[in-house]
């Protein structure tokens, strides 16, 4: 059920525009010098690499100067937020951007053109399509680490990938660059529009989700996670009393979801682990109290889950547990994992 949603995840997530409006009379003097040069420049260059239909606006916002990009077919799209000194931004200094902006505009294009040259038709060539534009935005995204189109679309294809990769030593690599690509992108693109927010958002949710981090998923308030967490039964908690320990804190979730006559494993509660108040999805560590069957047959056990990586900590029988005794497990799986032995 889990790796059914989690193929659902990776087929609805999409890249939602920004919005460019708003400019001031300093951005509306670079906008037009921008034109200008991109009239200059763009077409009838006669370099078939280059995207003649890319047109780029400029604005400032809080001492810094954001750069959208758009086709003929395609709404604005953040691409730059970098900080911005006006007095240093002459007509040199301008055009120096300008043909920065359409070299990446062309190297971010040529690393998200095979899916649009050659449609995937089957799960095995969209697999294939997803890892060669990952491969190509890392190399993108290694020669511009400013530009937020790129950083984007990377941060995206690891979180489809992970529906693919499942298990796999891959998929563990693709939850710790997922989720610090999304972290990059957000510190990068403050001031956030609307739709970068919505995005994020959509994005975070899908790797809590993958994680097996439900209650963080369901804090987002995604629809689409949403949908995912109820299926499962998974889409109601309770937040209990955290416990701190040092650098580390343990929150415990009571699931309140309906699990009635579900025959499948079912998480009746769940330990968020974080140390340092780091909460991105790549750093949380999760235990569940798990119930697996019904009636006679019902059994219980606890276990631990990082990145797409689940093991079994404790078996406990037929009967439940009491909470005190769970805890006591987690805290000694964590002490026997970090802590050194004497």
């Amino acid at each position: 059920m889990h790796a059914h949603w989690m193929t659902i995840f990776g087929s609805i997530l999409i890249v939602v525009g920004c919005d460019a409006a708003g400019t001031s009379s300093v951005d509306d003097k670079i906008s037009r010098q921008a034109a200008s040069a991109d009239e200059q420049s763009g077409s009838g260059t006669g370099d078939a690499s280059q995207d003649a239909n890319a047109r780029f606006s400029f604005r400032v916002d809080d001492g810094r100067l954001r750069v959208h990009s758009r086709t003929d077919d395609d709404e604005p799209v953040l691409v730059r937020s970098i900080a911005f000194n006006e007095s240093q931004f002459d007509q040199e200094a301008e055009a120096l951007q300008l043909r920065r902006e359409r070299a990446s505009h062309d190297a971010w294009r040529h690393a998200t053109e095979r899916p649009r040259l050659r449609p995937p038709k089957s799960d095995a060539e969209r697999h294939d399509a997803l890892l060669e534009t990952a491969e190509r935005l890392e190399a993108a995204y290694e020669s511009d680490r400013e530009h937020l189109g790129i950083l984007r679309d990377l941060t995206m294809t690891y979180a489809r990938l992970l529906a693919f990769e499942g298990r796999t030593s891959p998929g563990s690599n693709l939850c710790v660059l997922g989720s610090r690509r999304l972290a990059e992108f957000e510190t990068a693109a403050r001031p956030s529009d609307s739709a970068d927010l919505k995005w994020a958002t959509k994005i975070r949710a899908c790797l809590h989700f993958q994680m097996h981090q439900y209650p963080k998923a369901l804090e987002l308030d995604d629809d689409v996670a949403f949908a995912a967490l109820r299926a499962i039964g998974q889409h109601r908690f309770l937040a209990l009393r955290p416990y701190r320990d040092g650098r580390r804190e343990i929150q415990p979730y009571r699931t309140l979801g309906d699990a009635s006559g579900s025959k499948l494993s079912w998480d009746e509660l769940h330990y968020l682990v974080s140390y340092d108040d780091d909460h991105a999805p790549h750093a949380l560590r999760v235990f569940c109290l798990v119930r697996h069957g019904e009636g006679i047959g019902v059994r219980w056990y606890l276990e631990a889950h990082f990145l797409n990586r689940s093991s079994p900590v404790r078996l406990y029988g037929k009967s439940r547990p009491d909470e005190a005794t769970v805890l006591n497990d987690v805290r000694g799986h964590l002490r026997q994992e970090f802590e050194p032995a004497p």
